[in-house]
């Protein structure tokens, strides 16, 4: 858009150039030619005084500028006789006109000739004028159809005591129809030039609207570009800060659960180990009892053995036969018991071990249960003492009937904070959305100090300036994180919105360190932005916070917010809300009750927010004039 309109500007330009140099060109050539024609005119004529000429004077009368110009040119090239010098000079009335030796005068200027003949008479002035009518001068002459033409005046000439030669009145033009038809023509030709030249002047002054128009479009865009820049310069530097302690957490993160993960490998590969030795007990516990049943199938064919050797040898082998039995049986009991021995003390063995390291990750899950209840417990802690210290909500609805707050911690404990202060004595009630430097547990910290310092500056020592609060608080936050400026230093610091409602007279004043201030008036959208700087350390000199005062009417919707809001990534195509939709949607709901209001921004931001994470803290509070 930016080159579009350049290049369309250029063409303009170019244009209006190109028509005036046509229209330069065209006048000087004719300025040139009466130039030469006035020189020529000083060999044909005489003055009675002439050889007491220190230098030869030619005057112009009127505003004939270029034709001035081309004298001053053909006088520094040429003299008029015997190293006498020309000089050329320009008046603006007759009575201007001093001691010169020549005068032109064009009717165009609209002089009146009877004036200008009174006023050099007696001066030994030779008048030369053009398109006057005939013998109305001494020296009279029109440009016509490319070509000079003149008449000259003998009488008048002989009567201011000039000689001429009568080579000079032959080139003249004679009679006075031929002057007449030549005059004539001449008039029309210079009205229409005159109508040519008021059509150019009208042209040129309408491109000169047009060129001012578009160059104050320019100005117009290239301002905004600028704005654009600059809040983009800080919104990219607050998000790389934001960036980079982001980037710190998701390593911690990523630390712990590597750590987790390394130990669910440990346990996973002793939950194997143990799988794999119940197997094995599995397989031995078979083994046992394939070899009993081995051993019952032996006794069954014993007893069958026996009860054959017994048929056969009832008598003599029935001792040695019982003997045998005995033995056998002993051997296989021995051996069954033993075996049975040693596999009870493997598995006791083994279950002792798998108990031992159920043990020692049950107690591991504990510690790690445990620390984490701590931690959390110490944060839902943290939030009740920043719910203490900052203002309540009742008390806020005292100072504010008819408002709301809107408050979304991303980690329990917030970094944003709002809060409040009335003046009883004077009439007057102080409010201020502030969002510090991170969230959670650093941000809570560095909200405590951003609330301790503004109820120093404002309840103590009852200052009820916002842009001499914001001046003290950055004073007191570089002061309070003993901020020098160090290049390894972290930029810890808040901004904030802060207004002074005097509800004496209904005016309010303003001023914010990066955040703005929003008012809907009926259907009026008006932004109060805030000044590009934080409340905290900044290198370069300190500039004073600014203050808007601002006459409000019943009805207003005044708004203050952190950024977390329209920071928030979500909807279709996971993006940030950004401040576009963010103010088109107080506009919609400016109207609805306050409390209809905060339902409706907390439906668009969870319904915005999806299954996403919340990235940073939000705050919005809204109050009715």
């Amino acid at each position: 858009m930016k080159h579009t309109v350049t290049f369309i500007l250029f063409l303009i330009s170019l244009c209006f150039f190109s028509f005036s140099l046509v229209y330069s060109q065209n006048q000087q050539g004719e300025a040139r030619m009466k130039t030469q024609f006035i020189y020529g005119f000083t060999k044909y004529i005489q003055w009675q005084n002439q050889n007491t000429f220190t230098d030869f004077k030619i005057a112009v009368l009127g505003s004939d500028s270029i034709l001035v110009s081309e004298l001053n040119l053909l006088a520094s090239k040429k003299n008029y006789s015997q190293g006498i010098s020309f000089k050329v000079f320009q008046y603006a009335s007759t009575k201007d006109i001093g001691r010169v030796q020549m005068l032109y005068v064009n009717y165009k200027d609209e002089y009146d000739l009877e004036s200008v003949l009174k006023s050099i008479k007696g001066k030994d002035i030779l008048l030369i004028t053009e398109n006057y009518p005939f013998k109305s001068s001494m020296i009279n002459f029109v440009y016509i159809d490319g070509q000079m033409k003149f008449e000259v005046n003998e009488k008048q000439l002989t009567e201011n005591n000039f000689k001429f030669s009568q080579e000079l009145v032959e080139q003249a033009v004679q009679t006075a129809d031929e002057w007449q038809t030549l005059y004539i023509k001449t008039k029309k030709q210079l009205s229409k030039e005159k109508e040519r030249v008021e059509t150019q002047k009208e042209e040129i002054t309408e491109l000169s609207k047009i060129q001012s128009q578009q160059q104050k479009e320019i100005e117009k865009s290239f301002n905004q570009l600028s704005e654009y820049k600059n809040e983009l310069k800080g919104l990219e530097k607050l998000n790389y800060i934001q960036e980079e302690k982001l980037q710190a957490k998701v390593d911690l993160l990523s630390e712990r659960e590597k750590s987790l993960q390394e130990k669910n490998q440990e346990l996973e590969i002793r939950e194997k180990e143990i799988s794999d030795q119940l197997s094995v007990l599995r397989n031995q516990q078979q083994q046992i009892v394939a070899q009993e049943k081995k051993i019952e199938e032996q006794k069954e064919i014993l007893e069958s053995q026996l009860s054959v050797i017994h048929q056969q040898k009832l008598l003599l082998f029935l001792f040695v036969g019982f003997l045998v039995l005995f033995l056998v049986l002993g051997v296989v009991i021995y051996r069954n018991y033993q075996l049975k021995k040693r596999v009870n003390k493997e598995l006791e063995e083994k279950n002792n071990a798998i108990s031992k390291q159920r043990d020692e990750i049950e107690q591991q899950k504990a510690i790690v249960d445990a620390k984490n209840s701590s931690i959390t417990s110490s944060i839902f802690y943290a939030k009740r003492i920043q719910q203490a210290i900052l203002v309540s909500r009742e008390s806020f609805a005292k100072f504010f009937q008819d408002s709301f707050i809107y408050y979304q911690p991303k980690d329990i404990v917030s970094g944003d904070f709002y809060w409040a202060y009335e003046f009883k004595e004077k009439n007057k009630t102080a409010f201020a959305v502030a969002d510090c430097t991170g969230h959670g547990v650093p941000g809570a910290f560095m909200s405590m100090i951003g609330n301790r310092i503004l109820n120093e500056i404002v309840i103590e020592n009852q200052v009820d300036n916002p842009a001499e609060i914001l001046n003290h608080a950055r004073v007191a936050i570089i002061n309070s994180l003993k901020q020098t400026g160090a290049i390894d230093e972290p930029k810890d610091g808040m901004d904030i919105a802060i207004c002074v409602w005097d509800k004496s007279n209904n005016t309010l004043q303003f001023s914010g360190a990066h955040n703005a201030l929003y008012i809907v008036r009926e259907n009026e959208f008006i932004e109060h932005k805030g000044d590009a700087q934080h409340i905290g350390y900044s290198s370069g000199e300190l500039t004073p916070f600014s203050k808007s005062e601002i006459k409000l009417k019943k009805g207003d919707a005044l708004y203050l917010f952190s950024d977390g809001f329209v920071d928030q990534k979500g909807g279709s195509r996971n993006k940030k809300f950004m401040y576009q939709p963010f103010k088109e949607m107080f506009m919609k709901i400016a109207h609805l009750p306050m409390e209809q209001q905060r339902k409706i921004i907390k439906t668009t931001y969870t319904e915005w927010l999806g299954k996403n994470e919340q990235i940073d803290d939000v705050c919005i509070v809204g109050i009715r004039v």
